[in-house]
């Protein structure tokens, strides 16, 4: 599923058919069951929409025109509404023609013209859609809450002026329309903060994404106004311990329901099961309630297995194995391991940058295109525990009482991403990682007002370290999880087609939970000990209390011996590869043999597997460095 836009005022429309054609081809990877286009003849505007069906129905692609005396509306939508039928009963009382098997676009178009604005902060669910109002000349952009759903756009001079718009960055460089730029100012995101970049912005010159819980707003002469609808709120919380277990279960209970649609999707109950809490604990719930889709059902789980240590005993209770397989017993899944081994990784190296559409961090990525490629065999829909850790508090570690002490920046960064080490002296001068550091912090920071209830009768470092953790949480969820979210999408349905939902991103689950303080969270000396109370119903008791597991990484020396001698290689007979340009190539010969770097294992080759990325897209994307 995705959307794409193109609009120019100034020029006839020859030839512009054929540019948002190219635009939407660029994209269909993420729906390969359908296209649709809309090309207006009054006015050179151009929309088109991908489909990916995920339902016994016939489906169509969400690209809607309404027209009447009053509106001419053109709606394109990407991604699901979890709210629907109750939007549906809502406004079929006002006198809308709707009924439970409308389309998402169908309900957007009618809740639009009830509603206008205020209608996005009352929907649930992934999203990223446009409106455009043909008699105004105005193009309204909006994404969901979290940002499950990516949306690009851009001005280009080209052809008197146009403003496009897309699911992924590459189908804005269709036809010449935009150059791939960058600068040593977009590229500090790249540098100083990897793929984690600053929600609204992207690597590129002139080209932004639209940030999660905002909209655009857009005139004739492309000026363009940005609206917030939506941000988490600090608030005072009354409940109980009692009731917040309670009220998590039920939202947490409700958000999965809404996600499966079993009713209406005709695939199987797909989900990852990795033996951990957040996987384990949806299968069961799905298990346990089996109730509410059909009596006569198995869940199909997968895990994943990276280790591939012959010596290996995948038996033992340290095994995701081990786990995964004993979940699996203990509620009748179908399930099935996906191994990944070298080779796996070596084929799919460059493939997050392509899906990307810029270098991010190799493994953790690339691991992912095989999972997906397995999945989609067997469903287009998989039931995924993504987010669970930045709201329930997963990162013990950040919330320890030094590190919060100490916390002056996002501490993902500080302690896994050190690219800018290795950067030339000249370019760290120029780009000021320090000044950095600090703007990009307090900037975000600067988003949060903490609610003083939570603060009073405590003083001195009881309150400074409370701020902390307030502040710390919201951080994980705003900065730290639109880059989870966007690995998510670009490696499942923008390279293979497969929609992920994640049950712990309803908008009602994370505002509650946000405001739960950290030791309730983290209860019984627990990481994540709250959702463990919860899950504790359904899940057997060593199972529920497993220790945390980080994500498997490939344990084959081969594996690291191949990325140390493909970077020699680019070293060696590219002298003038691009990342030569900014890095210190002394600095990285240090880092593959290991001499006194500052850098250590396994960051080393995370690097390296960054770097290769960069070398390749900078030439594969004909990149163009400005001042």
């Amino acid at each position: 599923m995705g959307i794409t836009g193109y609009i120019n005022y100034n020029e006839k429309n020859e030839g512009s058919d054929k540019i948002i054609i190219d635009m939407t081809e660029k994209i269909i990877k993420r729906g390969p069951d359908g296209t649709k286009y809309y090309h207006s003849k009054a006015f050179n505007i151009h929309f088109g929409n991908t489909l990916l069906k995920t339902k016994k129905e016939n489906y169509a692609p969400q690209l809607l025109v309404y027209k009447n005396e009053e509106n001419h509306l053109i709606i394109n939508f990407d991604g699901e509404l979890y709210n629907n039928i109750e939007l549906v009963h809502s406004l079929s009382k006002k006198g809308y023609n709707l009924n439970e098997n409308s389309s998402d676009v169908e309900i957007i178009l009618a809740s639009w013209l009830e509603f206008k604005y205020e209608v996005f902060s009352n929907l649930n669910g992934v999203f990223s859609i446009s409106i455009f109002d043909e008699i105004k000349k105005q193009l309204v952009l909006v994404r969901d809450h979290i940002g499950n759903k990516p949306l690009y756009y851009c001005k280009s001079k080209s052809n008197g002026g146009s403003f496009l718009f897309t699911s992924e960055i590459k189908s804005l460089f269709v036809d010449n329309l935009i150059e791939a730029q960058v600068s040593l100012e977009t590229l500090k995101e790249l540098f100083i903060n990897g793929p984690i970049q600053t929600p609204g912005t992207t690597i590129y010159v002139d080209i932004y994404s639209l940030k999660h819980g905002c909209y655009l707003e857009i005139d004739s002469n492309f000026n363009i106004k940005e609206t917030c609808y939506w941000k988490l709120k600090s608030l005072p919380l009354t409940d109980n311990l009692e009731q917040i277990t309670y009220k998590i279960d039920y939202l947490l209970y409700n958000s999965l329901v809404k996600r499966l649609k079993r009713d209406n999707i005709d695939e199987p109950i797909v989900s990852m099961l990795s033996g951990g809490l957040d996987s384990s604990g949806l299968v069961s719930m799905i298990y346990h309630n089996n109730y509410i889709i059909d009596k006569e059902f198995k869940i199909n789980t997968y895990s994943v297995n990276q280790d591939n240590d012959e010596n290996k005993d995948h038996h033992c209770t340290t095994s995701d194995e081990y786990w995964a397989e004993k979940v699996s017993k203990y509620f009748s899944t179908n399930h099935e391991t996906i191994d990944i081994d070298c080779d796996d990784l070596i084929q799919d190296l460059l493939e997050p940058m392509r899906n990307n559409d810029y270098p991010t961090v190799g493994e953790m990525e690339s691991s992912l295109n095989p999972v997906y490629r397995k999945l989609k065999q067997h469903s287009n829909v998989v039931i995924s525990g993504e987010g669970s850790d930045e709201i329930f508090a997963g990162y013990s570690s950040y919330y320890k009482k030094e590190n919060l002490l100490q916390m002056d920046y996002f501490p993902w960064i500080k302690d896994e991403w050190n690219f800018h080490l290795l950067l030339k002296e000249e370019i760290k001068k120029e780009i000021n990682v320090d000044e950095f550091i600090k703007t990009k912090f307090n900037e975000a920071l600067n988003e949060l007002t903490i609610d003083q209830d939570e603060l009073h009768g405590l003083s001195g470092e009881d309150k400074e370290i409370k701020i902390k953790e307030k502040q710390l949480n919201y951080l994980l969820i705003s900065n730290f999880l639109p880059y989870l979210l966007n690995r998510c999408d670009s490696n499942s349905i923008g390279a293979h087609a497969i929609q992920v939902r994640n049950p712990f991103l309803d908008v009602g689950l994370i505002e509650y939970v946000f405001n739960i303080p950290y030791e309730v969270k983290s209860i019984d000396n627990y990481e994540k000990g709250l959702l463990r109370r919860v899950f504790s119903k359904y899940l057997p008791n060593d199972v529920c209390y497993r220790k945390k597991q980080s994500y498997p990484s490939i344990k084959e020396s081969k594996y690291t011996t191949y990325i140390n001698d493909y970077m020699l290689k680019i070293l060696d007979s590219n002298s003038n590869s691009p990342i030569l340009k900014f890095v210190d190539k002394d600095q990285i010969l240090k880092m593959i043999k290991d001499e006194h770097s500052q850098i250590k294992f396994p960051v080393t080759r995370m690097l390296m597997e960054f770097m290769i990325q960069f070398h390749h897209w900078f030439k594969d994307y004909n990149i163009k460095l400005i001042k």
